[in-house]
């Protein structure tokens, strides 16, 4: 669930007013979407547009793809504004689908929490320097959105998997999960430039096809020397450092998620690929990176610190969770005003933002 996926990171949001076009007089503009006796304000989904929007630029962007002139832009087989509609209201469902989840499980807001969550909202609000009116936005519709969106999440996951919860999550299988899903690694990088005959050639910099060839050649023989026990990975890092003439160190430990890392996917198939105490190297765009795997048992989590503990229930339990919001939506029957919905022109209406 998208929306879920996005409620830890702020995203500030400059908006402008909103741009109708074409709607028809006939056309009930008093709701968007209705479910279970009740309307989704507008509001809300305005907000989760202009989050839309920004990701479907993103999308774009990083295709190489966007232009904002355009009107010819798409993404996974829908014209850009269907796209960017359609994810909007998946958005306002997930939310109603978190909703009726946290209120079946019996669970609610104290004073203070809800006085936080009020505060973040303004926080968010603070950031548009045109006024709520002009925005067709409230606070309430923020603190909804978001605010009251992240708290949702947070406390049904607890709810579940946290000490008492009906799912609850035992260390040791914390632990057993993190041995068969992390990974600890070192790592080399081999740049063409620090082994070209060449001073001043950089990284990037008209790299030859023969000058990279050249430094593939030195990644293979420095992986061969590493897995025969001729040499470790800290003697192949001080050889490059004094031929880069910079003092980087010794290799750093790291240790991620293989579902979830933020790391190179290539680098990624490697790692699972890769015995431990072996190397590997793999192309990383115009460089090589040289994989030392580690024993993951010598780099286990400490789950005394709360914020570690969350950290690997999260990855342990998410897609789970995901399951359990995607079956409760599934139960619930929306009704969407298809005609008010086309009337929203994301293009026109955010081209200035």
């Amino acid at each position: 669930m998208d929306i879920l996926k996005r409620v830890f990171g702020l995203f500030l949001i400059f908006l402008i007013a909103f741009v109708f076009s074409a709607c028809k007089s006939k056309v009930d503009t008093s709701w968007l979407i209705k479910y279970d006796g009740k309307v989704m304000p507008i509001g809300i989904f305005k907000y989760y547009l202009k989050e839309s929007y920004n990701k479907a630029v993103d999308i774009l962007t990083a295709a190489g793809a966007y232009s904002q002139e355009s009107t010819n832009d798409s993404i996974a087989g829908k014209s850009f504004d269907s796209w960017i509609r359609d994810d909007a209201v998946n958005s306002c469902k997930d939310l109603i689908a978190l909703e009726s989840l946290f209120n079946s499980e019996g669970l609610s807001f104290n004073e203070m929490e809800n006085s936080e969550m009020k505060a973040n909202a303004e926080n968010i609000l603070a950031t548009i320097s045109q006024n709520l009116e002009k925005n067709y936005l409230s606070l309430e519709d923020v603190k909804r959105a978001y605010s009251e969106c992240k708290a949702m999440y947070k406390k049904l996951f607890d709810h579940y998997y946290k000490k008492g919860g009906s799912k609850f999550v035992t260390d040791d299988a914390l632990l057993e999960y993190y041995k068969q899903n992390y990974v600890s690694y070192s790592m080399v990088t081999v740049y063409p430039f620090v082994f070209s005959e060449s001073s001043g050639v950089e990284s990037g910099s008209n790299i030859s096809l023969d000058q990279l060839n050249k430094t593939k050649s030195i990644a293979e023989d420095y992986v061969n020397q590493i897995n025969a026990g001729e040499k470790t990975l800290s003697d192949v890092s001080n050889t490059i450092n004094e031929r880069s003439g910079k003092e980087l160190g010794p290799p750093n430990v790291e240790t991620v998620n293989l579902d979830s890392a933020n790391v190179p996917e290539n680098i990624l198939i490697k790692l699972k690929a890769l015995d431990v105490g072996k190397a590997d190297y793999v192309q990383v765009d115009d460089f090589f990176v040289i994989l030392y795997k580690l024993n993951i048992n010598d780099s286990l989590p400490d789950l005394g610190k709360e914020d570690v503990r969350d950290d690997v229930l999260n990855c342990m339990k998410q897609n789970e969770f995901y399951d359990i919001l995607a079956e409760t939506k599934r139960n619930i029957r929306f009704e969407v005003n298809a005609e008010f919905l086309n009337s929203f022109v994301p293009k026109n209406i955010f081209k200035d933002s």
